[in-house]
């Protein structure tokens, strides 16, 4: 566990909680602010809060102000060496999983929110209902300045793809049903057993780009069980581009594609689950194609060549010629 550059807060709670919330916080305390009050909202009486400050710089620290005091269930507050990107949602977050108490782990990003404050509650009734129930799914809807353009997003169709919900209203999909899916859970909606989370040791602290993809896949790899509910319990922001202020914002395209491709490249060869190695493989294969393209328009023909030759197999004959044109130079840069 890394060392705090600002002491560590414990507000000397004395009962186990069912939940964890985790938070990872830098530069934003506004909207840092605005979800904390969204997981105070929460009806449910049994939870803690961990909030992790990746290295917030000292000009912002003020604007912070004593996190601690803000609401009693605020159980830890750590705080992070600064470094000029931060350490990464993965690490950040792997640190309050450290901290963890809570039988359950739920997180929030820090410039999104939760807006149903029945979400932990209704979580726990599906979680309690049977011992090998390991992870709970949400829905989430997608906002850009406050209007929701998305509902279909993430897991939000996997209703479609089944008969009927249980008498609930959540439904228990499979490991096949969830990999038919486009999309995969947002770590917003995300409800995992603790003891779940750390026998896949957490979140791979490499990525910081689908990070939460990355987790996912793990996760329904091992998990005994799962359930979904399709009510929406979270707002996504989405960031703007023009701004540096997320890992979304901030990474440049080339080193999102590298850390996609590790995401697909650990599925295919350590997944459990055929579905989950062919997901890998296919999804593989288009990062590979979308890599050659990102090089080729940044004038790294050598790079956009390997990338190309490796994408040829499995895709379609179109890409076996464009691929042709990168290697030959006559591919339109930014084609």
């Amino acid at each position: 566990m890394p060392a705090c550059t600002r002491p560590c807060r414990d507000n000397g709670l004395t009962h186990t909680p069912t939940f964890s919330v985790i938070i990872a916080t830098r530069n934003r305390p506004a909207l840092f602010r605005r979800a904390l009050a969204s997981i105070c909202a929460q009806d449910f009486p049994s939870f803690e809060i961990i909030v992790v400050d990746d290295g917030t710089s000292d000009a912002m620290l003020a604007d912070y102000g004593d996190i601690a005091s803000l609401d009693p269930r605020i159980r830890h507050v750590v705080t992070l060496p600064t470094l000029p990107t931060g350490h990464g949602p993965s690490y950040a977050l792997n640190t309050g999983i450290a901290h963890a108490q809570g039988h359950f782990l739920a997180f929030l990003d820090d410039d999104d929110e939760w807006v149903d404050p029945g979400h932990l509650a209704r979580a726990y009734t599906h979680l309690s209902s049977e011992d090998d129930i390991d992870l709970y799914f949400g829905a989430q809807s997608a906002l850009s300045n406050g209007a929701v353009v998305s509902d279909t997003l993430w897991l939000n169709t996997l209703p479609g793809k089944m008969a009927a919900p249980l008498p609930s209203g959540a439904y228990a999909p499979d490991i096949d049903i969830v990999m038919s899916v486009p999309g995969f859970c947002h770590v917003n909606t995300l409800i995992v057993r603790r003891t779940t989370m750390i026998a896949i040791d957490g979140m791979d602290p490499h990525i910081r780009w689908e990070s939460d993809r990355d987790l996912f896949l793990r996760l329904i790899d091992v998990a005994r069980g799962m359930r979904f509910h399709p009510a929406i319990v979270a707002h996504h922001h989405i960031p703007d581009p023009a701004k540096a202020e997320s890992t979304t914002t901030s990474m440049p395209t080339l080193a999102k594609l590298l850390d996609q491709r590790r995401v697909l490249d650990k599925a295919a060869l350590t997944a459990k689950h055929p579905h989950i190695r062919a997901h890998g493989r296919e999804h593989g294969l288009y990062t590979l194609k979308k890599l050659a393209l990102a090089c080729y328009a940044h004038g790294k023909d050598d790079a956009a060549r390997y990338y190309a030759a490796q994408a040829v197999v499995g895709l379609s004959l179109k890409w076996r010629m464009v691929s042709l044109l990168i290697t030959l130079r006559l591919w339109p840069r930014g084609g």
